[in-house]
């Protein structure tokens, strides 16, 4: 991850915080599942790839991770297992 430890917050951009920040406060604290809502919604195409070598560097590393989202295309890219819901339902496994 491109965040540097003596990097100010609200110095970095949208994306930095979000990838980086948030993540590694949930890591710091020693979670082994990440939840990801939407992740990729305010990132541009370079960072949703650095983003997805980050969950599968995570993910080689025995990090859970649960990425919820409704791009097809990413979800395809990172998912090894995909549930779809509809309407708070389960559709297929």
């Amino acid at each position: 991850m491109t965040v540097e430890p003596n990097d100010l917050v609200e110095t970095l951009e949208v994306g930095e915080r979000q990838k980086g920040v948030e993540i590694i406060k949930v890591l710091y604290r020693g979670a082994n599942i990440l939840i990801l809502d939407e992740p990729t919604a305010v990132l541009v195409p370079q960072e949703v790839e650095e983003l997805f070598r980050n969950i599968k560097e995570l993910q080689d590393n025995g990090t859970t991770i649960i990425f919820i989202d409704h791009k097809l295309n990413e979800v395809l890219e990172i998912a090894d297992t995909i549930t779809v819901l509809g309407l708070g339902k389960l559709l297929q496994v």
